[in-house]
Order: C-alpha cells, then structure tokens, then sequence
C-alpha cells in the first residue's frame, strides 16, 4: 500500500504539472501537494476491493461437490434450476456479469413446458 501511495503522488504530480495537462487539471483529490503521511491516509482510506461472490451452487459433477447439472438443474430434482453466479466453480477472470447473462440465456433454452394441473 505504502508503494502504490508513493507511485500514485509521484505520477499524479508529474502529470499535474507538465504540459498539456498541466493547463487542464483544475482540481485533485487528493491534493498532490500533502505531506506524504496525509497522502497515504486518503489514498488507503479510497481503496478497497472488488468482490463479485460466485461459486455457492457450483456446477460440477455431483462427486466432486456440484450441485446444479450442465443443464443448470439441481442434482435430486426435476425442475429446480439455478440461473446466476452461484454456479460459477470459479470466479471469472472478469466481473461476472456478461457470463451470468449467458447463462440466463443457456437457461431460456431448458425451460420446460408448463404442466397442467387439471
């Protein structure tokens, strides 16, 4: 943390103060012109992580801990799907987003017909 601090004040004042951003830049939060105690401060206080939780239902052969079938159904049951990132037996290199999209749509595709009660 102490490192990217220290290479975030370097560059931020570097780029704050040459040509052509010099005459652009109007304002920095935070100021690069704080004692480097004070910079540490805020750039800690301004980072965090990025979590996107996946892998709860992961699709996996049942003995090896799965609990949703490749098509999205859950192991014991006829008609119980999961249809989000739970299923994911990794985390995506990326926000998972896109890929829980897809696998909206993989699941539109198994959607079986409706069974009437009468």
């Amino acid at each position: 943390m102490w490192f990217l601090a220290k290479a975030a004040q370097k560059y931020q004042t570097d780029l704050a103060t040459t040509m052509p951003m010099k005459g652009s830049i109007t304002s920095m939060d935070p100021q690069v012109n704080l004692p480097f105690n004070e910079y540490y401060e805020a750039v800690f206080n301004r980072t965090g992580t990025s979590e996107h939780l996946t892998g709860g239902n992961p699709m996996l052969a049942q003995d090896d801990g799965g609990v949703v079938d490749t098509e999205l159904r859950v192991y014991g049951t006829t008609n119980v799907r999961v249809c989000d990132g739970s299923i994911f037996p990794y985390q995506p290199s990326a926000h998972p987003m896109g890929v829980t999209y897809a696998i909206a749509v993989m699941a539109g595709m198994y959607r079986e017909p409706c069974q009437s009660m009468h």
